[in-house]
């Protein structure tokens, strides 16, 4: 088992890192086992459809876990507010 972290700067795209990391790496299989951070912008697609979520202001991670490989990210990000 091989275990990599990953440091994003002030303003980097969160899932584009992700993918450039997986591409750079190219692993069969991987595991995001967690995240600490927040972020600028978020834009989600919600849970059982197409429908996005999408906030220009600063959220806090709670939760990032899922699984990368070349064939793509499958994420699961839990955020929070200034209200929660």
């Amino acid at each position: 088992m091989e275990i990599a972290v990953l440091r994003l700067r002030p303003g980097q795209d969160l899932k584009q890192a992700l993918w450039d990391w997986t591409q750079e790496h190219q692993p069969s299989a991987a595991c995001l086992l967690s995240a600490v951070g927040s972020l600028d912008a978020v834009c989600l697609r919600l849970a059982g459809g197409d429908r996005q979520l999408q906030r220009q202001e600063p959220h806090e991670i709670l939760s990032l876990s899922g699984t990368l490989c070349l064939d793509g990210l499958h994420l699961h990000l839990a955020i929070a507010d200034a209200t929660g």
